[in-house]
């Protein structure tokens, strides 16, 4: 595992269920924004909607009609005045003087405070039911609204055709345009994810496999033309690149963690969630930690499956298993939990997982009773910066909330 590898492509999000200060504790009441008849025929275009790899020069015609589209995720957007409330709040949680300091929000209490109001929430299902779409489900941060339906139906609901692109050699389909909404509706409604299977690409590249000897530990690269032993887990390429991969032991001593370790602060009590998007055969990870060292450490991982089996996807299911070992590297106590959704036409199933953690911190806090503080760790060595293009598309939207909620949200770190 390379250095660059390990530090670059992770995000890290911790979100606390501290109790909320009498400054938050009483949500006052929302303002409801959808104060006219939703009217079909008056409409406005949600800018920002459309891949930018959705061209014509790529158009290769309409998908099938009756193409399934599960699991779309309209996205909500706040008001000016709750905007503005909460980058306020978001201040005083940083703020050590103020009384909001630490005090952060679980998902119902920032939908309560900043998401659209009941009276807006029923506005906008109402009209996806009335247009033949199944209402899935509405985050509990009132971010989005989970609904499934039919190419079809999108098209006439929304006034976008769903089409065929082939890019670079490889079949995607996506919206041809942006989307329309009622007018009335545009109040609380910012865009659609999604329309489209442009998803995150991994971008993890396995080195050379290399042969340890377990009392010596030298290493010997299998398939170099040179051969020979090499210590530690150092050893240069026919063209001259030297490669150092680190261990567990090499990361924690490297990045300052051994003293943590060493004063008990090991991730005991903290449960991490990785967001997945296949099944990892989990007895790799107990071989990683057998191998590096680790077995005396109580930290465990368990599969949590959010809607419909993944199974294992080539290519995925190295990315996810490697934030699975080396969450549990970094913090060898800890239970990790890996979030696995089943990606649709055109929803991600790595998306999916992060709006189900984010979500569900209940149900993850079940997995260890009487244990408040869960750690989201987002393997996002799937170009996710790909997918943040628009301040209107999902990702932005649920890192937002993420950021307010959890507040350790280092976006530089995406790789």
């Amino acid at each position: 595992m390379r250095i660059q590898r390990i530090v670059n492509t992770l995000i890290c999000l911790v979100l606390g269920t501290g109790a909320l200060s009498l400054a938050v504790a009483q949500a006052p009441v929302v303002p409801s924004r959808v104060v006219s008849r939703v009217d079909d025929s008056k409409l406005v275009e949600l800018k920002g909607n459309t891949h930018f790899l959705a061209r014509a020069q790529y158009d290769k015609g309409r998908v099938d009609p009756q193409l399934p589209m599960e699991r779309m995720q309209l996205v909500l957007q706040r008001s000016a005045e709750q905007e503005a409330a909460l980058e306020a709040f978001m201040a005083e949680q940083t703020d050590p003087k103020s009384p909001n300091y630490h005090h952060w929000l679980e998902p119902e209490e920032f939908g309560a405070l900043y998401g659209p109001s009941d009276s807006d929430i029923a506005a906008v299902t109402n009209w996806l039911a009335n247009r033949g779409f199944r209402v899935d489900s509405v985050a509990k941060g009132r971010v989005t609204i989970e609904f499934s339906g039919t190419a079809l139906q999108v098209q006439d609901a929304f006034h976008t055709e769903m089409h065929n692109y082939v890019v670079n050699g490889k079949a995607h389909i996506a919206n041809d345009r942006d989307p329309q909404i009622p007018e009335a509706l545009a109040p609380v409604v910012t865009g659609i994810a999604s329309l489209h299977d442009f998803f995150p690409t991994h971008q993890s590249q396995l080195g050379r496999y290399v042969r340890m000897n377990r009392d010596t530990h030298k290493v010997t690269p299998i398939g170099l033309p040179e051969g020979g032993v090499h210590t530690e887990y150092g050893y240069t390429q026919t063209n001259g690149v030297l490669n150092e991969d680190v261990a567990p032991y090499d990361f924690a001593a490297m990045y300052n963690l051994t003293p943590l370790w060493n004063a008990g602060i090991t991730g005991k009590g903290v449960t991490i969630a990785i967001a997945a998007q296949t099944d990892i055969n989990l007895n790799d990870v107990t071989t990683f930690r057998k191998f590096f060292g680790l077995s005396k450490f109580t930290g465990t991982a368990k599969m949590v499956l959010n809607g419909a089996d993944p199974g294992t996807i080539q290519g995925s299911v190295v990315e996810n298993t490697l934030d699975t070992e080396w969450a549990g590297a970094s913090a060898p106590d800890a239970n990790v939990l890996v979030v696995a959704s089943k990606g649709t036409a055109t929803s991600s199933g790595g998306l999916l997982s992060i709006e189900y953690i984010i979500d569900q911190l209940k149900q993850c806090h079940a997995a260890r009773p009487g244990h408040f503080d869960v750690t989201a760790l987002f393997g996002v060595k799937f170009g996710l910066q790909q997918q943040m293009k628009h301040p209107q598309n999902t990702v932005h939207r649920r890192t937002n909330l993420m950021a307010h909620v959890g507040q350790e949200v280092a976006l530089g770190l995406v790789g």
